[in-house]
Order: structure tokens, then C-alpha cells, then sequence
């Protein structure tokens, strides 16, 4: 094994031979020393929110680039000897300082600049499938609120990211929705399959109508333009959407022994997870094989790439169908109007559908058609 001169490379190679011991990436190596930067404060200035570099830093992780780049500096930081690193609520910013006597000067930004660069070299040297691997040690060694914390997780909430509130949907209707950042990791509980990290989740819930097979096409864009990396995971069947969450998200297989669709497309179902996809594209297809009506199946859409953007979903192929009588009723308004005037409230009607209205001065009602 050649000998490396950086701190950071000599820990990462300890932390590969960990995981090569336990299975996480046989393959891994380095194939060239790694130099850092000479002018350190200039490569991470980006992201230091505060400075007094011969005591303490603060790091503002959401300022980087890429999870895991996020995720394996915070690893190399706290595995240094000369430092202490400490959350800082839960506000992805992490503090940093000597851990027993003062550094010398330039000592400080240096340790954060090499784990930084290394960080970077990592993100680019290795596949998906590795880096999530890696990820998901990092999960073992710190906590599953690590992604978390390094995502701001408190900072931005999704509507439906998380099972028990999983929002309807029907193949009749073309999908599109604000791709969540920096918005957190799934829920423990389920087995997840081929996802080794699910960041920004949102959840949906089908039901059948007419028996079949159904294909589903995801697409994530960036607000840029460029191709969004996004992931899925698909349940099912089960009787109803609420009562699966989250006991019964489970599969026959577990972390590397669930495959992408793409690279074994009739491994699936697996037990109660009907289909998977890890793949590193903006472009994701679930299917639904011999989908039996009023059943329900439960899908899970993953913001990969923790950029800004939209994903769209929709059903391309297959002779199954989907009740779209499990949507909420549309709403309607005779709005715009006069001061003075009264405000006509009207929700279509739907079969045993439950209607709550609330609004400005604290109006509230449980009426269909309402008005103020």
C-alpha cells in the first residue's frame, strides 16, 4: 500500500479498510497521492460562517456542494485528533475547535481544508452505489439523523415526507412538484432496499381501478435546466395506505442484496417491495406487475441530487388503470371580488368525502359549500 503524506488520506484509509471489512465496497483503492490546496482559507471560505483560526470555526454544511461531500467532511473532522467538532442544533453548522491546546497558526484551516479536498476527490473518483455505501456507514457510526443535521432538516419540511402522510394520486393525471432540498432523510423504519440514502423524501399512494400492469415514468429537471438525480422505491399491495406505515414496508432482500431495476429488471417484487431503483439517472421507471383492483401500493421519490428543480410523474404504459376517486374533491371559489361582497365557497362533490375550510380572522367551517 503506497504511504500517503496528507491526514485526511491516511484516515480514509483506515475508514475504507473498515469498510471493506464489512463488506460495504471490495473494491475500493487509491490510485494517486493527493495534494491539497496551498491556499487553504481561499478553498473552504465559502462555507466558514465564522472564523477565529486560532480558536474556533464554524462550518455551515449547507453551504457545500453535494450530501456527500457534506457528510464525509463532517466524518474526516471528527476523527481528528487535534480537533473537537460539535453540532450546532440542527442547523447543518457544526463547530470546530483545538481539542486540548491551541493550534499553531494556519494549523486549523489547514485540517479543514485537506478533509475538504479529500471529501471533493471522493465525490468524484467514485460510483453511486460506493458513496452511498460510505454514506450508510456513516449512518452507523454517528446516528440516521446524521443526513439530517447535514440536510438542516428543521429548516424546510415537505408536506408528505413521511409514509403516514403519503398524498393521493392517480395515473390519469400528469404529476409535477418543487423537488424538496435540503429537506431531510426518510423515516426509519422501513427497509428501503436498493436506496442507500433516501435525502428529500415525498411520499404517494395509488390505488387500483382496473387490474394490471402499470408503468410509471419519474422525471426529475433542474431549475437550471440540467438532469436531476432522483430515486424510488414502490410497496405494495396492501389493503389500505395507512396501515403499512411502516411496520409493513419490507422486502426478502437488504442493502446491496436489493439491485436497481435497471441492472436486474425481473428481480422485483421482493416480499411486500414491488420495485426499486438506486440508479444515478434523472429518468426512473416503477412497474406495477398484476396490479388487483382496490388494492393500494405506496411510492417513495428521492431528490438524489439535493438541487432545486421539479419532478414529474406519470403513467406510460400498461392495461391497469387507478382510482382517481382517492384524490380530494377539487375547490372552487367565485373569487375575485368587491369589498362587501360575499366570498362563495364550493368543493366538488365525492362519496363519503369529509370538507374543512379554514381561512383569515379565524374562519372555519365543515360545510361543502360555504360562504363569508
Amino acid at each position: 500500500m503506497k504511504t500517503f503524506t496528507n491526514r485526511c488520506n491516511l484516515i480514509i484509509i483506515t475508514m475504507i479498510v473498515i469498510a471493506m471489512a464489512i463488506n460495504l465496497s471490495p473494491k475500493l483503492v487509491f490510485a494517486q497521492e493527493f495534494k491539497t490546496t496551498v491556499d487553504h482559507e481561499s478553498a473552504i471560505k465559502s462555507f466558514i460562517q465564522t472564523k477565529n483560526w486560532d480558536d474556533t470555526v464554524e462550518i455551515n454544511l449547507l453551504k457545500i456542494d453535494g450530501l456527500f461531500v457534506r457528510n464525509w467532511l463532517y466524518h474526516q473532522l471528527k476523527l481528528q485528533k487535534d480537533i473537537k467538532v460539535d453540532k450546532i442544533g440542527g442547523t447543518g453548522i457544526i463547530k470546530i475547535a483545538p481539542a486540548i491546546i491551541k493550534l499553531s497558526p494556519g494549523n486549523l484551516e489547514s485540517i479543514i481544508d485537506e478533509c475538504y479536498q479529500e471529501a471533493l476527490s471522493l465525490e468524484n473518483r467514485y460510483s453511486k452505489d460506493v458513496k452511498g455505501s460510505l454514506l450508510a456507514s456513516c449512518a452507523d457510526l454517528y446516528g440516521d439523523d446524521l443526513l439530517d443535521f447535514t440536510m438542516g432538516r428543521d429548516i424546510t419540511l415537505t408536506e408528505n415526507d413521511s409514509c403516514h402522510k403519503a398524498l393521493p394520486f392517480c395515473t390519469g393525471t400528469i404529476y409535477s412538484f418543487p423537488a424538496g432540498v435540503n429537506s431531510g432523510s426518510a423515516q426509519s423504519g422501513p427497509n428501503y432496499g436498493c436506496l442507500s440514502t433516501r435525502p428529500n423524501p415525498v411520499w404517494y399512494f395509488l390505488k387500483i381501478e382496473d387490474a394490471g400492469n402499470i408503468t410509471i415514468k419519474m422525471q426529475g429537471v433542474r431549475t437550471s435546466g440540467g438532469s436531476l438525480d432522483i430515486d424510488f422505491a414502490l410497496w405494495g399491495p396492501y389493503a389500505n395506505p395507512i396501515t403499512p406505515c411502516t411496520s409493513q414496508l419490507t422486502a426478502n432482500c437488504s442493502g446491496s442484496g436489493c439491485p436497481n431495476n435497471t441492472s436486474n429488471p425481473n428481480f422485483y417484487p421482493s416480499g411486500n417491495l414491488h420495485d426499486c431503483s438506486f440508479d444515478g439517472s434523472a429518468i426512473e421507471y416503477a412497474h406495477i406487475t398484476n396490479g388487483v383492483t382496490g388494492q393500494y401500493y405506496i411510492l417513495l421519490i428521492t431528490n438524489y441530487a439535493n438541487a432545486p428543480g421539479n419532478i414529474t410523474f406519470e403513467k406510460i404504459a400498461g392495461n391497469g388503470t387507478t382510482d382517481c376517486t382517492i384524490l380530494p374533491p377539487a375547490a372552487t371559489t367565485n373569487s375575485p371580488i368587491c369589498v362587501g361582497e360575499t366570498i362563495e365557497l364550493h368543493a366538488a362533490n365525492a362519496p363519503g368525502a369529509q370538507y374543512q375550510w379554514s381561512g383569515p380572522a379565524g374562519f372555519i367551517s365543515n360545510q361543502q359549500n360555504p360562504t363569508i
